[in-house]
């Protein structure tokens, strides 16, 4: 138990910094492109990069880490690539090197395929839920962190110093990782075709990746899109959007801590996951219609709550009758069906910001996440099952 112990805080220390060093300049990110002299569309094809990337590079990535249980050797690797995307976007500041190495970034960003799963394995079978809530609150408070850190330096010393914080993290995101190594999986057969179809035909996991997607589509297209422009035309600095990205993550970490007890058990996991879409819905609409700063750090904390016990309680629902073995593949498998949404919600408020404005963007985000609540609703037999 000691050592499952130490492993877990290896473990959660190195994910904490390298989602710290991934998000560190995700404030600043759409601000930064819009001053390159891009437009609404193309700060939405740079943005959307991340989720299109991940949503190609996902499934192969959990196939190849259950096939050859190489689950930490590749999470190192991909640190590595937290670093060099930084960097990257740091030295060459022009639009097409930062389509580059935003892509760059979402490649290490497949790492969180491996992240719930190996740190699922240093907890008893019975606690899964527990572990699931655990490293989703490790990796939103390396987010938040990072956000904040970020905001911080780009207000004092320029977008530059922030793609820099997010490199030195990236190095420090490894150190914590080498002393790790892979287990092995006591039963564990290698996957094939068949076992890929079969878990590409789960009812379940299919349902819970299309929540997902429509919860990515709502993140992507506005906290991580396109919020930080709408503070920008409100007044908010550099590092009022750092504090604005706080406001959303600080209430998720809350509510991913309490997934697994307060939301799953009591609440009870269909209603939860409904009123949270309710709750998205209601406040992408109203955010870009707030008229001070206090009121948009309100419907911002709000929105993070809800999201913050939704993503959690969709992985453990999605994910508890998969087999120990082919676990990491299901998660790669529904997390390409997240990366979609990801690719989604960028593109279209900045499709839609050109041509009506990033208000009407806003409200059509919102009628997606409406969507949502309507899909668990309607199909929460299927999800009492999971």
């Amino acid at each position: 138990m000691a050592f499952n112990q130490n492993r877990r805080l290896l473990f959660g220390v190195a994910c904490w910094f390298s989602w710290f060093s991934l998000m560190s300049y995700t404030p600043i990110l759409a601000p930064y492109v819009k001053s390159l002299d891009a437009s609404y569309q193309m700060v939405g094809i740079v943005l959307s990069t991340y989720g299109f990337v991940q949503m190609l590079l996902r499934l192969p990535l959990g196939i190849i880490a259950d096939r050859y249980n190489t689950h930490t050797s590749i999470i190192r690797g991909l640190m590595v690539l937290c670093t060099i995307s930084a960097i990257g976007l740091w030295m060459w500041p022009n639009i097409y090197a930062t389509l580059l190495f935003r892509m760059l970034s979402a490649v290490a960003a497949t790492v969180w395929v491996l992240h719930p799963m190996v740190f699922a394995s240093y907890f008893a079978a019975h606690e899964t839920s527990k572990a699931m809530g655990s490293i989703t609150a490790i990796v939103n408070c390396g987010e938040m962190a990072g956000m904040l850190a970020g905001g911080i330096v780009a207000q004092y010393w320029g977008f530059g110093a922030t793609f820099l914080l997010a490199a030195f993290s990236g190095v420090v995101a490894l150190l914590f990782c080498l002393p790790l190594k892979d287990e092995p999986i006591p039963v564990h057969e290698p996957i094939r075709g068949t076992d890929l179809l079969v878990i590409a035909r789960d009812r379940i996991l299919n349902l819970t990746g299309i929540l997902g997607l429509l919860l990515q589509v709502v993140t992507y297209g506005t906290i991580y899109g396109f919020t930080p422009l709408v503070a920008k035309k409100m007044g908010l600095s550099n590092l009022e959007l750092g504090i604005l990205t706080t406001m959303f993550m600080l209430p998720g970490v809350l509510a991913a801590v309490m997934s697994g007890t307060f939301w799953g058990r009591r609440i009870g996991e269909l209603r939860s996951i409904v009123g949270g879409f309710i709750i998205l819905a209601i406040t992408c609409t109203v955010i870009p219609y707030a008229t001070s700063m206090g009121m948009l750090y309100f419907w911002q904390a709000v929105q993070g709550f809800a999201r913050g016990y939704i993503y959690p309680l969709l992985m453990v629902v999605g994910l508890r009758h998969i087999s120990a073995a082919k676990r990491t593949t299901a998660m790669g498998y529904s997390q390409t069906i997240y990366g979609l949404g990801m690719f989604i919600g960028p593109l279209v408020v900045g499709i839609l910001g050109d041509l009506f404005g990033l208000e009407l963007s806003f409200v059509v985000i919102g009628l997606i996440s409406l969507t949502g609540a309507f899909l668990a609703f309607w199909q929460r037999k299927t999800l009492a099952q999971g």
